[in-house]
């Protein structure tokens, strides 16, 4: 008995020519004698050999159209089946498949083979891919086991860890300590340097020495030449003799109350150097603290002027609601103007009322007695 091999791929089989079997109009009948000889069965096994086709003498045309039928869903069903597993391997972001991954696919595939009804020499095969197939999964988790207690084993065996050899050097840490602390008293004379950044004067340390030592030789003078404060002290007496040498002058020389008044409101040189030097020394004194002073007269400035905002604000706040108060009053008194209003239209539309209906009754009595009459 000869077998249709549907799976193998080199029968090329025309599937566009065989659509229309299941149609009764394309079906057609052929008669066929019975002959006791074999010639004709030969004939015919050589002319489907010609063809590439294997037929089974004596088979009929519904058998073959099973069989054709199958082996599309067979190959429509692979098809799928092959789309899935692109999807699945996109969706694992092509990852490569590993070979205890390739097995079990394989073994699927088998199983899927096993369930689908086979000749006897494929299932055999699939049988023979079955073993291999088995095979392969043992000696692969076999090996997996072994490299896993290789593994477990040097992993067990390290008892001791090597650690780096760190040398630790104290001295750079003391230098670190010691430039930390000169660094807390320098901050302690210039400021602090949050504070400062803080604020809008962001003037650097440098520059504000600079001011202070220009503020101070002004003071003091310069030892090359002759100091300012003689100068100043020289302008003092010029403008003194000038003043005395005017109208005023000899006024005061002449008028001894007017002189009494000046000299006593008047300002000797004398005086005004030693109130400088005085300021001098008690600025002096002071010179460490002054800059932090004048960055807390800052933040309170800053302080005050959000207070005056802050007192603005709740000033044109309290006049809102002085002018919505006044006009809540305005309102009320509409509402009561019109509550009037509304009273008084009503008195009226009851006594329209009451005419009416007295006129209504006048009318009803007069058609009474017109239809008495």
């Amino acid at each position: 008995m000869n077998v249709i091999d549907l799976s193998d791929p080199a029968i090329n089989v025309d599937y566009d020519s065989l659509i229309g079997i299941d149609n009764e109009e394309s079906q057609e009948i052929f008669e066929n004698e019975v002959k006791e000889d074999g010639q004709q069965e030969e004939q015919e096994e050589a002319s489907s050999r010609k063809d590439g086709l294997i037929v089974e003498p004596g088979r009929d045309v519904e058998s073959l159209r099973r069989a054709i039928r199958d082996q599309l869903l067979f190959k429509i069903h692979r098809q799928n089946q092959s789309d899935c597993a692109d999807a699945r391997k996109l969706s694992n972001d092509e990852e490569d498949e590993s070979r205890q991954q390739k097995l079990e696919r394989i073994r699927e595939e088998l199983e899927e083979l096993k369930i689908e009804n086979l000749t006897s020499e494929m299932q055999t095969e699939i049988k023979e891919l079955c073993e291999i197939q088995s095979k392969l999964a043992t000696e692969s988790s076999s090996r997996l086991t072994n490299l896993r207690k290789k593994l477990l084993e040097t992993y067990e065996g390290q008892d001791t860890v090597i650690l780096p050899n760190i040398i630790l050097d104290t001295s750079n840490i003391k230098r670190l300590q010691k430039l930390d602390q000169k660094i807390s008293l320098m901050e302690r004379f210039v400021g602090i340097p949050e504070a400062l950044e803080a604020e809008e004067d962001r003037k650097s340390v440098h520059s504000k020495v600079n001011e202070l030592y220009r503020s101070i030789q002004l003071l003091q003078g310069d030892d090359k030449a002759e100091g300012k404060l003689q100068k100043f002290r020289d302008r003092l007496v010029e403008l003194n003799e000038e003043f005395e040498n005017s109208l005023l002058g000899k006024k005061i020389q002449q008028d001894l109350r007017l002189k009494d008044d000046t000299v006593s409101k008047l300002v000797m040189p004398e005086n005004k150097v030693k109130e400088i030097n005085s300021m001098y020394s008690m600025f002096k004194q002071y010179q460490d603290s002054l800059p932090l002073l004048a960055e807390r007269m800052k933040s309170l400035n800053k302080m005050n002027n959000r207070v005056i905002e802050v007192y603005e604000t709740t000033k044109g706040l309290d006049s809102q609601i002085t002018s919505i108060q006044e006009q809540g009053k305005v309102w009320l008194k509409a509402l009561n103007e019109l509550d009037k209003k509304f009273d008084e239209q009503e008195v009226k539309i009851r006594e329209n009322m009451e005419q009416i209906r007295r006129k209504i009754d006048t009318l009803e009595d007069e058609a009474l007695q017109r239809n008495s009459k």
